[in-house]
């Protein structure tokens, strides 16, 4: 999602500069520096530029689960889904959080609190609680 990004100084996106990045090695987390903030996020499909929790959920969200459902990531999940079914069992990343702590009630609300990014652990959460389906249902019912 990164060369997605249109910042605030752009008029629209640079998709050359954007295809030279997708075809890198190199992982970028701040193309901008840590803290820049961008506009929005492109989405070819219509052209558009996206607000963050739209993109979240029409890129991140769905790409994501995509990538979740592939049978390695499906047997993953069932693994970690039994063995929370025995003990607590944590799942962290580098952008998650306590979302309790933040004033947030649900995993849901994740998605729509732009204060801090949205996690791939809530996502693997929502997975681990067979909530993907209830969260995409959740989501076009709230957006």
């Amino acid at each position: 999602m990164q060369f997605l990004k249109v910042w605030h100084d752009e008029k629209e996106w640079d998709r050359e500069t954007a295809l030279a990045a997708f075809d890198s090695d190199c992982a970028m987390r701040f193309p901008r520096g840590k803290g820049a903030k961008h506009r929005g996020l492109f989405w070819e499909e219509s052209g558009e530029i996206l607000d963050l929790v739209t993109a979240r959920y029409r890129i991140y969200f769905k790409a994501f689960c995509q990538m979740l459902s592939l049978p390695d990531r499906q047997e993953i999940i069932n693994r970690i889904r039994l063995e929370a079914q025995k003990r607590p069992v944590a799942i962290w990343d580098y952008d998650s959080y306590d979302f309790e702590k933040e004033g947030l009630s649900n995993l849901f609300d994740t998605i729509k609190y732009i204060h801090r990014p949205f996690a791939h652990a809530f996502i693997c959460e929502m997975a681990i609680r067979n909530q993907l389906s209830e969260f995409e249902n959740f989501h076009e019912l709230n957006f």
